[in-house]
């Protein structure tokens, strides 16, 4: 009789333990997925702002800048001239776009640090923006 009841004891501890290790994978996978779409939501809000500021370096001219603080993550930047688009994609494989009212000439695609500089530059006789890791000289 005792040996039956160390036996069920090892049952259920067997049981407890498989359990566990059910719950820490889901959890695992939860922590990834939830990585991914802070991703995301950074790189929403980074292109957007950096969309904001270009439009407003186009509209008002000759002689604006600004200086934007970046998110610490890896990151590539384009332009997409076609739609009149930043694109910013993410490590993850995530991209996020935002539209732009003139041509973008983004000097490099990845290796940012935590600062962008954006400045006017006319571009073929029209309003441009020039996008760069290092401030105007």
């Amino acid at each position: 009789m005792r040996g039956q009841a160390s036996m069920e004891w090892l049952m259920l501890g067997l049981l407890a333990l498989t359990l566990l290790l059910v719950a820490a994978g889901a959890v695992m996978r939860m922590q990834g997925a939830q990585a991914g779409l802070a991703e995301r939501r950074v790189l929403q809000l980074q292109v957007q702002e950096m969309a904001y500021y270009a439009n407003s370096i186009c509209v008002l001219g000759e002689g604006n800048a600004q200086a934007l603080d970046l998110a610490p993550m890896e990151f590539m930047l384009s332009y997409n001239g076609s739609g009149h688009e930043l694109v910013m994609a993410g490590k993850g494989g995530g991209a996020q776009t935002a539209r732009v009212a003139c041509p973008v000439n983004v000097e490099k695609a990845g290796g940012w640090g935590t600062r962008a500089y954006l400045y006017y530059e006319p571009q073929n006789g029209r309003a441009g923006v020039r996008v760069s890791d290092r401030p105007q000289p």
